[in-house]
């Protein structure tokens, strides 16, 4: 087996889309509010993987901004910029009841306001399995 054919920064580089579950209830999210039916739109993230180099770049700027006396609140606050830099697009995501543009800025927002979708983009992006589409591989 050739080891250098298995390039997880290369797979991590390109987009895959995660969509959002209920943190509750499980299933799948709608921009409806509720569950899928013919008219519905699914409300999901277009994601890098954390082997990307794009994840690479926002960890080193997080070690080079670190602060030794860091709260709670600014662990997460970096935890959710780090992950914002994974976003490339989204769709059928709004907030207040306003469609919400896609930019680093608002998904630092969504990530610290809503925890749970974090923690759903942490445990995509954490999957290397999500981002290998190789023929025959899983």
């Amino acid at each position: 087996m050739d080891l250098s054919s298995i390039d997880l920064a290369a797979a991590a580089g390109k987009p895959q889309t995660l969509h959002l579950r209920h943190p509750v209830e499980g299933h799948l999210l709608y921009d409806n509010g509720g569950k899928e039916d013919d008219k519905s739109k699914p409300v999901t993230i277009d994601l890098l993987g954390s082997s990307s180099k794009n994840f690479k770049a926002a960890l080193n700027r997080s070690l080079r901004d670190r602060s030794e006396n860091r709260t709670i609140d600014d662990i997460e606050r970096n935890s959710a910029r780090n992950l914002a830099a994974l976003v490339v697009g989204w769709k059928n995501v709004s907030w207040a009841g306003e469609a919400l543009a896609c930019n680093a800025a608002n998904a630092e927002m969504l990530f610290v306001e809503r925890p749970w979708i974090r923690k759903q983009v942490d445990a995509f992006v954490a999957n290397d399995q999500n981002f290998w589409t190789a023929p025959g591989v899983k």
